[in-house]
């Protein structure tokens, strides 16, 4: 497992349970705050996570940094949040080609559905 692949498995962790999106999305984040663009061998997913920090970090203008976390995701709405988790889970899934994985961006196809029913 790569690093990012390990920060963003304990963002996911973060993500999953019954807190509000906005609480778990705070934990996810402060589990990605090491990570950085040259954590990814593909440049997209490289491309994606500092597009995913860089919007995280400034919702509404002027967040940033590690102290003000919390403050920032507050802000979001439950919309925005949901937004900024499925784009972690997706790059996870980049970094985990070993699926399946049945979501919208990651359709199961006939042959995952042949090898899982065997």
């Amino acid at each position: 497992m790569s690093y990012a692949q390990d920060r963003l498995y304990l963002a996911l962790h973060a993500l999953v349970g019954a807190s509000p999106i906005r609480d778990r999305l705070i934990s996810a984040a402060h589990a990605m705050l090491t990570l950085e663009s040259k954590d990814f061998s593909n440049a997209d997913d490289a491309q994606t996570f500092v597009k995913l920090w860089r919007d995280l970090a400034d919702v509404a203008g002027g967040c940033g940094g590690a102290d003000e976390i919390e403050s920032c995701v507050k802000r979001l709405t439950d919309d925005d949040a949901v937004r900024f988790a499925r784009t972690i889970l997706n790059l996870y899934h980049g970094l985990d080609p070993s699926g399946p994985y049945p979501t919208p961006e990651f359709p199961l196809t006939s042959s995952v559905n042949s090898r899982l029913k065997s």
